[in-house]
């Protein structure tokens, strides 16, 4: 990526919300199913003007010619949920 574009904060929410849509597009094929195959899919949220326009400026340098773009609007992120991990215990290996 560009120096100009560089943005710690930016690309850690880039990350996060490439996650959690991934478990959404699991749980919810039609949605998935409707993006063009090979589409450039761009996040934008609702109340975060400045993480949309580096979105934007981000998957503009990196999108082929012809390329469909599919736009994710999301209103919101839930705030991060405890761990789905029930009673982990640790082992240890023994010389």
């Amino acid at each position: 990526m560009t120096d100009n574009l560089s943005n710690p904060t930016f690309e850690e929410l880039q990350r996060e919300i490439g996650w959690e849509f991934d478990k959404f597009i699991l749980a919810n094929t039609d949605f998935a199913d409707s993006i063009p195959l090979g589409a450039q899919v761009i996040f934008l949220l609702e109340d975060n003007h400045e993480f949309n326009e580096w979105s934007k400026k981000v998957n503009e340098i990196q999108r082929e010619p012809n390329q469909p773009v599919a736009y994710v609007k999301i209103k919101k992120l839930m705030p991060p949920q405890i761990s789905r991990l029930i009673e982990p215990h640790l082992e240890f290996a023994t010389h």
